[in-house]
């Protein structure tokens, strides 16, 4: 990866490699930065991983409130590397943090520190308008916040698809809602549905006022054939579902983890699938 150059005496200069590359419309650009790259697509685009990527110093979340992701991101099974979110006051974090109708799907990410305030996941903070994730991993380390909280996504409010990601990470919730795939999956519209299906959580949870799950924590979503192994503590707690509203539905779903409710004498919610 060291190239030649030619003037007052021979110089080697390392060359820069693409690390993705964007696609809008017929033009498709090849970026260094994956920041840029996904910045790129925010209102539309394909954004492909092209190799493993590591990434340096802290993460600045890609899709806010004013401006959300509108495209697709493939990571085309390749592994990103040292996803670090430092401890913020900030809403909405992750690699992405509003996926607004768009896709994230076929990435794993290695080696995460996470840390939000509310609606905080490793690959987006909070889906809305039908977005999809698919076939992420979380291969370890920590997602952290004080309210939605998830291993993969943090919230979907509304409409969206969580399907066939696992996560091995921590994941706190030093208030309420957390879950080891997904945070919450809550509020509802008249003819649109939410999906949390084919997911595997196998990293401890924690929520230190309540509502915890080893899937999600909050839901008003269809969860089904999902599967947790991992210690789920908190109140209202469950080994699938912490909380499930009277919408949606509970099938198909397995836990083997231990399931702890710490609310003490007071307490109410504990179940091996569903909490409360």
């Amino acid at each position: 990866d060291l190239v030649r150059s030619r003037g007052l005496g021979d110089v080697y200069k390392r060359q820069v490699e693409n690390v993705a590359q964007t696609t809008k419309g017929n033009t498709t650009t090849q970026y260094s930065s994956l920041a840029e790259a996904l910045n790129a697509a925010k209102d539309g685009g394909t954004v492909e991983l092209l190799k493993n990527v590591t990434l340096t110093g802290n993460w600045t979340t890609v899709g806010t409130e004013s401006e959300p992701f509108k495209g697709t991101f493939d990571g085309k099974g390749y592994t990103i590397t040292g996803l670090n979110i430092p401890t913020n006051d900030n809403e909405y974090v992750g690699l992405i943090g509003i996926l607004d109708g768009g896709t994230v799907k076929n990435v794993k990410f290695a080696s995460v520190s996470v840390t939000g305030k509310n609606d905080v996941g490793t690959a987006v903070g909070r889906i809305i308008n039908g977005g999809t994730v698919s076939g992420v991993q979380v291969l370890g380390g920590t997602v952290s916040g004080a309210k939605r909280v998830g291993g993969v996504v943090g919230s979907i409010k509304a409409n969206g698809t969580v399907s066939d990601c696992t996560n091995a990470a921590g994941v706190t919730a030093n208030d309420r809602n957390a879950g080891g795939i997904v945070g919450s999956a809550y509020y509802t519209e008249t003819g649109k549905q939410m999906y949390i299906t084919g997911c595997v959580n196998n990293g401890a949870v924690t929520a230190s006022g309540g509502v915890c799950g080893g899937i999600v924590s909050l839901s008003a979503a269809n969860v089904s054939g999902n599967t947790n192994t991992a210690a789920v503590k908190g109140t209202e707690v469950g080994g699938i579902v912490g909380e499930q509203k009277s919408y949606g539905s509970v099938t198909n779903n397995t836990n083997s983890g231990a399931v702890m409710n710490t609310g003490g004498n007071a307490a109410y919610g504990a179940g091996g699938i569903i909490g409360w």
